[in-house]
């Protein structure tokens, strides 16, 4: 009697995990989803800023025969200010 009533409980309990577990399937899934979309844009997101900024013309201030000067609280890139380390 004991072994009846515990097959039928055991498999109560198989089909209740079943169903929350079909359940929550979709939900872990949209969940990594989103958490990798966050990680991937975090890691190109700099990249393509720092495209944009290397060919964006008005960051570029020579000052070789260039009558231009970077805004006020620009940071434009200075060439003179690098130096070659290479020879």
């Amino acid at each position: 009697m004991l072994a009846k009533v515990a097959d039928f409980y055991e498999e109560e309990v198989d089909n209740a995990v079943d169903g929350l577990s079909s359940l929550m399937e979709p939900l872990i899934m949209a969940f990594l989803g989103v958490i990798i979309g966050t990680l991937v844009i975090a890691m190109y997101l700099p990249i393509f800023k720092m495209g944009q900024v290397v060919r964006s013309p008005e960051r570029c201030y020579h000052g070789q025969g260039s009558d231009q000067s970077p805004p006020q609280g620009s940071r434009g890139y200075d060439r003179n200010a690098v130096t070659d380390f290479a020879g």
